[in-house]
């Protein structure tokens, strides 16, 4: 509840020269949002800070029976024993989109490769001349942690649009997803000069809601959705600004759907702008394929999906597939 004001006045103070200067903050970890939480793992400014978590069922003087007495009514698992009892952080406020939890399983859970995954690239496109940066993040499936984010704080959008061709090169990208809006359309523009397979996305544009269930106020809604539930399966850079982009959003709903809080509400509410976070969401915006090479004919590129019955009288046989039931992908690679 302090407010940021005087977390800026302090810094402000704490920089005379040949002083030891010692700075407590002490409070009960009910929010997310402000700075105190960013002083703790997860946080961006944790490694400036040596930080405690005490349980009150370690403290002498507190009241065993009654805390017990908390945690079976609330559960003690619960967001009410994690901030009152145990001294940690809720995994998600009741705005918050992603829980904290998701996010740290998915920066220590073990590395998931499949093969046939399509790499797909995410570049979130900054000016080059605010505090905002120009980010690139890579996944394969259900790995985001195979390359490092790269982050560019003075680049224009045209250099910007190479750095992104680079590594589209490096890791065979079969996509790539940039940010067309404000000053992303010059960097969509200088890729599909360069020949790369780059998609403009418009995250205040339309959401497409494939699934149905979850309805999305814009595109970038929606894409901060399927990367949420991804989270539950995917892997992530142990990476301390990503995990508290990740977490920082709250959500909203109204009469279009679910709606992310903007970056400037971010930024004046004391989080950072989620540019690394935005640029790992983009990689959700299209379907992507990868070419498979199989001894078939026909038009298209030979992404195939077919009604071929394994146990069919003509496959026990080696008789050929019927013509009739294949079907053609002629967009292999694109949306």
């Amino acid at each position: 509840m302090i407010p940021d004001a005087l977390w800026r006045a302090t810094d402000g103070m704490l920089n005379d020269a040949e002083t030891q200067t010692i700075w407590c903050v002490f409070g009960n970890p009910l929010r997310l949002d402000g700075r105190f939480p960013q002083c703790f793992p997860g946080g961006r400014q944790h490694e400036s800070w040596t930080h405690f978590n005490i349980s009150s069922l370690d403290v002498s003087l507190s009241n065993k029976e009654s805390i017990i007495e908390k945690l079976a009514y609330y559960g003690e698992t619960s967001n009410y024993a994690r901030s009152h009892v145990y001294g940690q952080f809720p995994t998600a406020s009741t705005t918050q989109l992603i829980p904290r939890d998701w996010v740290e399983t998915a920066a220590v859970r073990e590395t998931v490769q499949f093969p046939g995954d399509p790499v797909i690239l995410g570049a979130d496109v900054a000016s080059g001349h605010g505090e905002n940066a120009s980010v690139i993040m890579a996944r394969r499936g259900p790995d985001a942690r195979f390359f490092a984010p790269r982050i560019f704080s003075t680049l224009d959008t045209s250099q910007f649009a190479y750095e992104i061709a680079a590594a589209a090169n490096e890791t065979g990208a079969a996509a790539i997803c940039v940010d067309a809006g404000g000053v992303g359309e010059g960097t969509v523009a200088r890729l599909r000069e360069l020949g790369f397979p780059v998609h403009a996305i418009y995250l205040g544009g339309r959401s497409d809601n494939p699934d149905g269930n979850t309805r999305c106020g814009n595109k970038r809604a929606e894409i901060w959705c399927k990367m949420a539930q991804w989270l539950k399966v995917g892997v992530i850079p142990n990476h301390a600004q990503l995990k508290a982009e990740l977490v920082g959003p709250s959500f909203s709903e109204n009469v279009r759907g679910i709606m992310l809080e903007r970056k400037e509400d971010m930024v004046a509410r004391g989080l950072a702008s989620p540019d690394i976070a935005d640029a790992l969401a983009l990689t959700f915006s299209v379907p992507v394929f990868n070419p498979i090479s199989i001894n078939l004919t026909g038009p298209g590129d030979h992404m195939v999906q077919s009604s071929y019955d394994p146990f069919s009288d003509a496959a026990l046989n080696d008789q050929p597939l019927p013509e009739s039931t294949r079907k053609y992908c002629h967009r292999v690679g694109r949306a």
